[in-house]
């Protein structure tokens, strides 16, 4: 068997990890029936049988490996993120599962039952791999509802062509994920989630490159910075397994993990109104443009780079699994677009926490959390800074609403200005 798929995507993550880690696995078995079976690729080192072990899941028929690919209910270990009941990904439910699969590796490692690490490291490399790739990533139905065949005597299956991932790039450099389970399993599901995000602009050039009946190489090039991300979340996976079992961190790593800007989490749900996406590291003027994060402070003006702008009558969630315990935050008005912002302005911002991922959806922007903050915002308001308590908070929620006014005809109208959220952190 070649090396390709997960076992290529694991063989570049493990060779990317600390020397110390794969000396960690040194005892682990190299025998003919750990390493020799027909369906895997030639292993001749340990790095090499930690990269191959994320096939894991595709053992699930050969009885020995059965007990890794099935959950406890008896169902496959999923091979994509799991959707809760509105058909959205689940971050409860997949940093759940996360957070399971690293228990069982951490517990094993620290047992020194490296056999057995090896398996779980390779369920959930298998699991952190999938979303990288549309095929795994999205409704495969709608492949064909959006592309369809120009050529329509054919009826191809296009998940084939997306099961391509390529090895044509250095090893990856580990990123600590976290310093505890919880954390960690929150991180490594915003990075699976971003590059599940980031793999959409690669299906139609797939697609097309299936129907003009290109050969595989061809997708896996187009695929190849998804396969790249795919193994570097999975290196990041294992090096923070390996660091929270043997509590051995790189003090800049730690220090580093202590606080996390908002904007390297995704956020989960929104209220955007005027916009697509969130404005994150910028303001849209009335021309639709990105402009600077310029805003008014008490001393003038003031550009920032990091934090996002929000519509005022609008609202962003992130998914924080209760690890963090501190929320700081500048507030304020853009200086140059000026939209919405008179005499009339009259926001009622809001941040909120809930115990749970809040789903709330609503077009008042009201999501019955806890408000931990209420600031009213009126024409001129300046820069603010605040530092909220968030600990053991699963879901933060900032919102703004808009009062209405009526005019001088009875028309109810609104009077709906951006603000600016700046740097936005996280604190543990």
């Amino acid at each position: 068997m070649e090396w390709q798929g997960h076992a290529l995507l694991g063989l570049r993550a493990a060779e990317g990890l600390p020397d110390w880690e794969i000396e960690k696995l040194a005892s682990t078995s190299m025998s003919a029936e750990a390493i020799g079976r027909a369906y895997m690729p030639a292993i001749r080192t340990v790095r090499e049988k930690l990269g191959a072990y994320c096939l894991i899941l595709d053992w699930v028929y050969q009885k020995e490996f059965e007990k890794y690919a099935r959950m406890p209910d008896g169902k496959w270990v999923p091979h994509s993120p799991l959707t809760g009941n509105g058909g959205s990904f689940s971050f409860t439910a997949n940093t759940a599962l996360i957070a399971n699969l690293m228990n069982h590796l951490i517990r094993e490692l620290r047992a020194g039952n490296w056999d057995e690490a090896i398996c779980w490291a390779g369920v959930l490399g298998h699991f952190v791999q999938e979303p990288f790739t549309p095929g795994h990533a999205i409704s495969n139905s709608l492949f064909h509802e959006l592309f369809p065949d120009p050529n329509p005597n054919r009826n191809i299956k296009l998940h084939w062509g997306f099961d391509s991932a390529g090895g044509d790039f250095p090893p990856p450099k580990p990123m600590l994920l976290g310093q505890s389970i919880p954390e960690a399993a929150n991180r490594l599901f915003s990075e699976m989630f971003k590059g599940l995000k980031k793999g959409y602009q690669f299906i139609e050039p797939v697609i097309q490159s299936v129907y003009r009946g290109e050969p595989k190489s061809s997708q896996q090039a187009i695929l190849m910075g998804q396969s790249q991300l795919a193994a570097q979340a999975t290196a990041s996976a294992w090096h923070t397994a390996f660091c929270i079992a043997f509590d051995r961190f790189n003090e800049e790593e730690r220090k580093a993990s202590d606080s996390l800007l908002l904007t390297d989490l995704p956020y989960y749900g929104s209220h955007l109104n005027r916009y697509e996406t969130l404005c994150s590291g910028y303001v849209t003027d009335d021309q639709d443009q990105k402009v600077p994060m310029t805003v008014i402070t008490p001393e003038g003006e003031h550009t920032f780079t990091d934090g996002f702008s929000l519509y005022g009558h609008g609202a962003v969630k992130y998914f924080l699994n209760g690890a963090y315990s501190r929320f700081r935050f500048g507030l304020a008005l853009p200086s140059r677009v000026l939209r919405g912002q008179d005499e009339h302005t009259l926001l009622d911002f809001t941040v909120e926490t809930d115990d749970k991922e809040n789903l709330v959806y609503s077009e008042d922007v009201i999501y019955h959390g806890n408000v931990i903050l209420r600031e009213e915002i009126q024409v001129g308001f300046a820069l603010k800074w605040f530092d909220l308590d968030i600990k053991g908070a699963i879901s933060l929620i900032i919102s703004s609403r808009s009062a209405s006014w009526t005019d001088e005809n009875g028309v109810v109208c609104f009077t709906v200005p951006d603000i600016v959220i700046v740097e936005p952190r996280l604190i543990k």
